[in-house]
């Protein structure tokens, strides 16, 4: 019978460095494979069901963690961000994969949570959205700036009102012909990202239709279909975190602490958390500041004495 190992790979994209660990055995093995599918499958066959295999949550990690899942007992994904090296003068490939090895065997290592292949999906299609209004707003304050150029300024919000359209529609006539081509394909690269953005939320609302804490999300006021879906894709499975607290630090809302001599004092956010649900986490607070006039006035008021920036007023044209 085959005694278990513990093996610690350090993945890159195209070569994994190997640590096979043996405690019975008292043997260490290291070794080097490609990422390609001939060599790849051959060390998958080698690894036997008491195996234990450890490796770095990083690009690509979500896959050899389906390619391991059921040849061998675990697949552990460590945390980058609190993983602990034996070897702190060299860090190195052969060095890295070691201490994986090691932290595995002691029960040690400090992991993440692997979402399924459901979830995988979901946040996948919400960071394309994201890159999509990321590149509109790149493209937003491209033609912003080619405006000041010119000595010409909007004050609304969006680009893309019938406002600003007869803005710029007087606007060309008062460039130059190189600023005018510039300017007309910025607008035609803007309208294909936002027909590509009008393509994505059908589908968007179709995946968010499959949670029904989608549905119980959206009864709090200031919660749309994409802030719901954001915040279960985001957290997962909600039974993962232990307390509340837990998934106020997963979010990066809890607030710095530092105490001394009896002495405690908290700051701001720690932000070290999901970006995405920082993002919707505070759409419903403002929303009901939103509803009447003094709340509003008051939650900006608030927010100017802490040195924070108040809510936004809407600009119409």
């Amino acid at each position: 019978m085959k005694k278990p190992k513990y093996y610690g790979l350090d993945i890159h994209r195209d070569r994994i460095y190997v640590t096979e660990l043996s405690i019975e055995e008292g043997t260490v093995e290291q070794y080097e494979i490609t990422t390609r599918e001939k060599d790849l499958t051959a060390f998958l066959a080698t690894l036997g069901r008491g195996d234990q295999v450890a490796l770095e949550a990083t690009r690509g990690s979500c896959y050899y963690v389906n390619r391991l899942s059921g040849l061998v007992a675990s697949v552990s994904v460590a945390n980058p961000s609190k993983l602990q090296f034996f070897s702190k003068n060299a860090k190195n490939d052969r060095n890295d994969s070691n201490s994986l090895a090691l932290l595995l065997a002691l029960g040690m290592l400090r992991t993440v949570w692997t979402p399924d292949q459901e979830t995988r999906q979901d946040r996948e299609i919400l960071s394309y959205r994201t890159s999509l209004v990321q590149h509109m707003t790149r493209v937003k304050n491209r033609i912003r700036a080619q405006m000041a150029e010119h000595g010409l300024t909007w004050d609304g919000a969006d680009v893309n009102s019938a406002c600003a359209q007869r803005f710029l529609l007087t606007l060309r006539a008062r460039l130059p012909w190189a600023s005018r081509e510039v300017l007309a394909n910025q607008l035609e690269e803007l309208a294909l990202l936002e027909e590509r953005l009008h393509r994505l939320e059908p589908v968007i609302e179709v995946r968010a239709g499959r949670w029904p804490e989608v549905a119980l999300l959206m009864t709090i006021r200031g919660v749309n279909v994409l802030t719901a879906f954001t915040i279960v894709a985001v957290i997962g499975r909600i039974d993962r975190f232990a307390t509340a607290s837990s998934l106020v630090n997963y979010a990066g809302l809890s607030p710095r602490q530092r105490s001394s001599a009896g002495k405690s004092r908290n700051g701001s956010i720690t932000k070290a958390g999901s970006k995405k649900l920082r993002w919707a986490s505070p759409r419903p607070p403002r929303a009901y500041a939103g509803w009447t006039g003094p709340t509003v006035t008051f939650a900006s008021a608030k927010a100017r004495a802490r040195g924070l920036r108040p809510l936004p007023v809407p600009v119409n044209c």
